[in-house]
């Protein structure tokens, strides 16, 4: 029953190593945002693309 969350600026980079810890849970923010820019407004496409790799992720579908 224990969960593993895991923040802190998380990128597109550090996706291999989330998908080797497998954490149930990731937070993120600047990833989001406009210019990877934490302060700035949540970028819709920007959210979509990281969603996007996740999700990718999940199925093993990023090369090794």
């Amino acid at each position: 029953g224990l969960e593993v969350a895991l923040a802190g600026s998380l990128t597109h980079v550090h996706l291999p190593m989330l998908g080797s810890l497998r954490p149930d849970i990731i937070g993120v923010r600047g990833v989001l945002c406009s210019a990877a820019n934490r302060r700035s407004r949540i970028d819709p496409r920007a959210a979509r693309a990281f969603i996007g790799a996740v999700h990718c992720l999940a199925v093993e579908c990023l090369p090794s």
